[in-house]
């Protein structure tokens, strides 16, 4: 009997740790392939157009803007795609040139998209920045819409703001300025690639995570009766698989070493974000102004994540209007 019992609580313990170990792969795929686009920018689904409005935001498909193709060099043997929308080029003048008092087409904007989306996001912010001459760029990050992917999968932020600090190198010199803004990973990218964009305007980060490992501990997509102990392990398999190789490499390093450019930083976020907490920017926010930095943080009620403009677009660009004045 003692044998038998000692035979079932070995084959329990066994088909845990196997049960653990399956959802653990589940959960940390979830997370590095959030439902990938189709390589072609033609995959539209029904969450996109919420987000990221008519034909999901596809220039190509629109007659809104006058745009070019743009491919930014890298060291990495591979060029970064964008859509890039001329101020000066299209059918009207600006609608808003004076709000912040930049002459046309001596500013640009770089819209970095979130994981699992792609330069098509960027496209709800086209109107706000053309009508107020701001040349227009929206970039592919690394194995999301049209560009190069030597390694599947997110590393939210690691590699990706490799890519955003080369976008804004081959076209900083054209520019008096360039702002830079970024949504959730984009975001992260946004702010590990701050300290390495010298000379940038003004910084947007749109719901950031902390880092890596504290969105895994704290995010809302995981259920909430997984323990922190299992939390550390989902983390640990979810770098490993990611190829986080350098685990200091976060937004909060970022902000560390970016306070003392000089560059004002925004932290926009919804009490409503179900996949990563307000808190992360609060906590960034206070990070960076104790560092010396220029921060200011809002905090909105009942947006989605990443969908803080969808939510409320006048006030938003209300906000961005008084917030790039400050920096101008």
């Amino acid at each position: 009997m003692k044998r038998r019992l000692i035979q079932i609580a070995g084959g329990v313990a066994a088909t845990a740790i196997v049960l653990g170990a399956a959802i653990a792969w589940y959960f940390t795929s979830q997370a590095l392939y959030p439902e990938w686009q189709i390589m072609d920018l033609a995959s539209c689904p029904q969450r996109q157009v919420e987000g990221f409005g008519p034909e999901c935001g596809d220039l190509r498909k629109l007659d809104d803007f006058a745009f070019e193709d743009y491919l930014a060099p890298t060291d990495r043997g591979y060029a970064v795609p964008a859509w890039y929308i001329p101020a000066l080029k299209q059918k009207a003048p600006p609608a808003k040139a004076n709000v912040l008092g930049v002459a046309p087409g001596k500013y640009a904007a770089i819209f970095i998209h979130g994981g699992g989306a792609d330069r098509r996001a960027g496209t709800r912010l086209a109107r706000y920045f053309i009508d107020r001459g701001i040349d227009y760029y929206q970039p592919d990050l690394v194995c999301h819409g049209l560009a190069e992917c030597p390694r599947p999968g997110l590393s939210f932020g690691y590699r990706e703001h490799q890519d955003v600090v080369d976008v804004y190198r081959s076209i900083r010199e054209r520019y008096q300025g360039v702002f830079v803004i970024g949504s959730s990973v984009g975001a992260n990218s946004t702010l590990i690639a701050f300290p390495k964009m010298a000379g940038v305007t003004a910084v947007v980060a749109e719901n950031p995570m902390y880092s890596a490992r504290r969105f895994v501990l704290d995010t809302g997509a995981a259920p909430g009766f997984f323990p922190d102990w299992y939390r550390e392990i989902l983390y640990a398999l979810l770098a490993w698989r990611a190829g986080i190789e350098d685990h200091t490499v976060s937004a909060m390093s970022g902000v560390v070493r970016a306070a003392k450019s000089g560059a004002p930083l925004l932290f926009i976020h919804s009490t409503t974000d179900h996949l990563i907490p307000a808190t992360h920017s609060e906590e960034l926010h206070e990070i960076f102004r104790a560092e010396g930095g220029t921060a200011r943080l809002e905090i909105v009620e009942g947006a989605r994540h990443s969908r803080i403009w969808n939510a409320g677009p006048e006030k938003y660009e209300a906000l961005l209007d008084d917030f790039f004045r400050a920096a101008l």
